[in-house]
């Protein structure tokens, strides 16, 4: 086991290579020992070039974890290798350990802690406004931008289609808000899509099913296989540059017009590089509640046959669920959103990416300095606490409350205090779509298939198909090569890509006999897609190469084969 160390930005990070075996396990004691210090509240563990996992390593996960936990900290593992996963899975530490992407994401995981561990309250900058004070602490200098995916346009116009909705999975959408929904597939849910949020690991949605209930999902682990639907969506990728305490001095509290227009004023009185753009998650004990939420999808299907805005007069009262009663006083909320300053230079912004994230709602009338959006989730009244780890306090409550409502929230939705983590963003970014590339000729190619393998790969940022031989019907049937949008390069899988009614009857033959009779000894449909006429089929990969060949059982092969033969199948699994 190859050990090495670095810091950064005060984070220790350990670097690990080989198999963590029990031996291995024993090298990273010593190493662990030596590196962490006196001061250290979280530890970064890079586990790229670790290709084994035993328990003997988790046991040293583990006392690590405890020792950090004494010190309001953690260990937060990154890079982990399949097998090393499903061992962490199979054991159920997944829940237990912070996991990370990257190497980056763990750092930025640790930030917020440091703001909890901040030693003396009285001592922080504080600021009068409006009736509040603003205690302000600082808890990370790094950058944040916002990525927008999907187009509000076509959500204000109602001109959304199959081919517009994509598929997020959890891990990547922690702090962001939309119009989305939950279902096995798109077209399942593509008619009831909703406002949305998703907040400390949870998705709440407002489906368009006429109920106006909202309903929400809080997964305990991400599997990748229950993915949200989103035809647009608002993501914050960074960490809270500030963490602020908000206490309002006197019993009508303040509005959320006024805190943005607060925390605007401390912005430009604390950093030089505010630009005018920032984003708010917070926890807040709610004094009145105002807030609407669209009542049909926005869909080309349900479109407005006078062809202008939901939110144009002659739609609103068809289209907007708008309330002005106020509701839920003293309970408490969490919310996401995101606001501009009107009144700044926000010339280092292209124009498009402020209107991708802004609209002007008819109920939010009279403030014309700033534009804001915001969806808020209300839970029954929790004891207040000045929790700075902001991220903690609001999974305790999305896991530990009880859920009452989740809405769209409107500018005059007052609270009385509030715990909000700020970030004041520096770019704005449209998600780029899968690039496809096909290595070597095919013919029978089109549009609607290069939609399909897309919609089949929501989460890949490089799909690269290499053309297989096989395809009896004329299909198109492709070796499939593909990499997230971590980077990270994903298990090989074949892709079959033709007219639906062949498609169809494949599934219908994969369900009826080779699931019913086969089942783990067959290659699996993964996943399949329908876009008009044509089709497609993601399958896991198996190698049959002609009449000869036979699929066998792992356990089988390593009784039945001596040691050098077995040790070289592992060995080249693992190169495949």
């Amino acid at each position: 086991m190859e050990i090495t160390s670095d810091r950064t930005d005060g984070i220790l990070t350990i670097s690990l290579s080989g198999r963590l075996d029990a031996f291995g396990a024993s090298q990273l004691d010593e190493a662990l020992k030596k590196f962490i210090k006196d001061d250290d509240f979280a530890v970064v563990i890079d586990m790229g070039n670790v290709s084994y996992l035993s328990s003997g390593g988790i046991r040293t996960f583990l006392a690590t974890e405890k020792m950090l936990k004494k010190r309001e900290g953690g260990i937060h593992l990154c890079n982990i290798n399949p097998y090393p996963l499903k061992v962490l899975e199979m054991a159920g530490f997944d829940q237990l350990f912070s996991i990370q992407s990257t190497k980056e994401d763990a750092i930025k995981s640790c930030i917020p802690i440091e703001a909890m561990r901040m030693p003396d309250w009285d001592r922080q900058p504080t600021y009068q406004k409006r009736g509040a004070l603003f205690t302000v602490f600082e808890a990370s200098q790094k950058e944040a931008v916002l990525k927008v995916v999907g187009d509000i346009s076509k959500v204000l116009y109602a001109q959304l289609e199959e081919e517009d909705i994509v598929s997020r999975r959890f891990s990547e959408t922690e702090y962001s808000i939309g119009l989305g929904a939950l279902g096995e597939s798109v077209k399942d849910c593509i008619h009831i899509l909703g406002e949305m949020i998703t907040i400390g690991g949870t998705m709440v949605w407002l489906p368009t099913d006429g109920n106006d209930t909202p309903d929400f999902l809080i997964p305990m682990r991400d599997t990748g296989e229950v993915t949200i639907h989103t035809g647009f969506n608002v993501t914050l990728d960074g960490t809270f540059n500030d963490i602020v305490v908000v206490e309002s001095e006197g019993d009508t509290g303040l509005t959320m017009g006024d805190l943005y227009t607060s925390i605007f004023e401390i912005a430009r009185e604390r950093r030089g590089d505010f630009r005018g753009l920032v984003s708010l998650a917070m926890r807040a004990d709610v004094q009145e509640f105002y807030s609407s939420g669209v009542k049909i999808s926005p869909i080309k299907k349900f479109a407005p046959e006078n062809r202008e805005m939901i939110m144009h007069d002659d739609n609103l009262d068809r289209w907007i669920n708008i309330s002005t009663i106020p509701k839920y006083h003293g309970e408490t909320m969490v919310s996401f959103g995101m606001g501009v300053d009107l009144t700044s230079d926000l010339s280092s912004f292209d124009k498009d990416a402020i209107d991708a994230l802004f609209y002007l709602h008819p109920a939010n009338i009279g403030n014309k300095e700033m534009l804001l959006h915001n969806h808020g989730v209300i839970f029954k009244h929790l004891p207040w606490e000045k929790n700075l780890n902001l991220d903690d306090e609001i999974k305790r409550i999305v896991t530990g409350g009880d859920f009452i409502d989740m809405r769209h929230l409107l500018d005059n939705t007052r609270f009385t205090r509030a715990v909000i983590g700020v970030s004041y963003v520096s770019d704005v970014i449209f998600e780029e779509s899968t690039r496809i590339d096909i290595i070597g000729e095919c013919e029978g190619w089109n549009d609607t298939f290069e939609r399909i393998t897309r919609k089949l790969h929501p989460d890949c940022k490089e799909v690269r198909l290499t053309p297989l031989t096989g395809g009896y019907s004329g299909s198109l049937v492709f070796r499939v090569n593909a990499w997230d949008r971590s980077g990270r390069k994903e298990m090989p899988f074949v892709l079959k890509l033709s007219k639906w009614s062949d498609i169809y009857d494949e599934i219908r033959g994969y369900e009826d006999h080779v699931k019913r009779y086969i089942q783990n000894n067959a290659t699996q449909i993964i996943q399949h897609c329908k876009m008009g006429d044509f089709g497609g089929i993601l399958y896991n990969f198996v190698g049959i190469k002609g009449t000869d060949s036979e699929i066998s059982c792992l356990e089988d092969y390593y009784y039945s084969h001596n040691t050098e033969e077995v040790i070289s199948a592992f060995d080249s699994l693992r190169r495949d």
